[in-house]
């Protein structure tokens, strides 16, 4: 069963938790490339967040380029103006957040090919380091985020055969 849910209803994607290009960074343009092209493209989110402190919580979003649909809880919601606010926040984030995006180099993750990139946020941003691997079509494939608590949130993305979920 799908749920209807309004521009209040918040959908972790991707592109909404991956580094965004720094402004004064030009080694951040390929990262941010990269989260444009999924943003726009079909694709399929597992988003895991562990923690010692609290049992693992795992939740999933489809983009299958009309809607985005989020399940958390076992019931799948879906938004038709997520997707236009996300593209929307994507250029105006480039403007405000600086950062340092570091090549790391090429890693296998996930069973495919990628580049890894590191990305600090300058001291003065709210953002936290991640790792992002960007895979050979030139889209992000997994992120990682070490979060202030030391909770670890994993995000895989998938592009192949995406469709709305039943219902």
């Amino acid at each position: 069963m799908i749920s209807s849910a309004g521009s209040k209803f918040i959908f972790l994607t991707a592109f909404s938790l991956a580094p965004i290009a720094a402004r004064a960074d030009a080694s951040c343009t390929e990262v941010f490339d990269a989260g444009v092209r999924e943003v726009e493209t079909p694709h399929h989110i597992y988003y895991t967040k562990a923690s010692d402190k609290a049992a693992s919580r795992s939740m999933e979003s489809i983009f299958d380029g009309r809607a985005i649909y989020s399940n958390a809880e076992g019931t799948w919601q879906k938004s038709e103006t997520a997707h236009r606010v996300m593209l929307e926040n994507a250029h105006e984030k480039r403007e405000k957040l600086d950062a340092t995006c570091t090549r790391v180099g090429t890693e296998s993750i996930d069973g495919q090919s990628a580049t890894h990139w590191h990305i600090k946020p300058d001291a003065d941003s709210d953002a936290v380091e991640s790792d992002l691997w960007i895979g050979e079509k030139g889209l992000p494939i997994h992120q990682r985020v070490v979060m202030p608590d030391r909770a670890t949130r994993d995000v895989r993305i998938d592009y192949t055969d995406v469709k709305a979920p039943p219902g």
